[in-house]
Formats: C-alpha cells, structure tokens, sequence
C-alpha cells in the first residue's frame, strides 16, 4: 500500500479529482489489511467505444479477489487507454474490516 506506486500510473483525470491528503488518507486505511497473503485472480473487462469527434475510447474495469493478514479484500479498478499505455482512473477497496468499529 505504497501511494507513489498508484501516482505512477494514475490518470489525468485521477489526479485531477484526487488531492494528495485524500490519497494519502486511502492509502493510511488501506494499510490496516496488512500485507497481501494469497491473490485470489482477478475478473473483468475491456470496451472499446468510438464517436464521432472523440474519437476512439479505451475503458477496462476489474475485480480481483486478495487475502491479506488482517482479512479479505476486494479491489475494483477502473482504468483507461492514453497514448497506448493503461493508466488507473480509479479504484475502489472494499473489506468486511473497514465496516469494523472500534470500541475502547
């Protein structure tokens, strides 16, 4: 759970709709799985749109399945075709233990 790593490979329009602190913030939650036990492969898939005056629009959505040391996640990520190259237009974690509250 290393922001830079997603930076790296984020869309423009990512960038755009995400501050450093809200990632940041993500990325703090996120660490709470701990580290990655088994991947559990991955579904999705690939759509190709073209229009008139836009152009030709490459889009991918998946869905990959994780086990981590503190409990299961599943990750969905949005990404999109610039120049060739997949970048990441968003994504979404969701895990049974973000819905944990924490009495003291």
């Amino acid at each position: 759970w290393v922001p830079d790593q997603l930076l790296k490979r984020e869309s423009p329009s990512f960038l755009k709709a995400t501050s450093d602190a809200q990632l940041v913030s993500l990325f703090v939650a996120f660490r709470r799985l701990g580290p990655l036990k088994t991947y559990k492969g991955c579904t999705g898939e690939a759509t190709i749109t073209e229009t008139p005056g836009s152009g030709k629009n490459v889009t991918a959505t998946y869905l990959a399945k994780a086990a981590f040391k503190n409990g299961d996640a599943e990750i969905k990520v949005f990404l999109v075709q610039l120049d060739g190259k997949w970048k990441i237009q968003g994504f979404r974690v969701d895990s049974p233990l973000f819905n944990q509250i924490k009495v003291s």
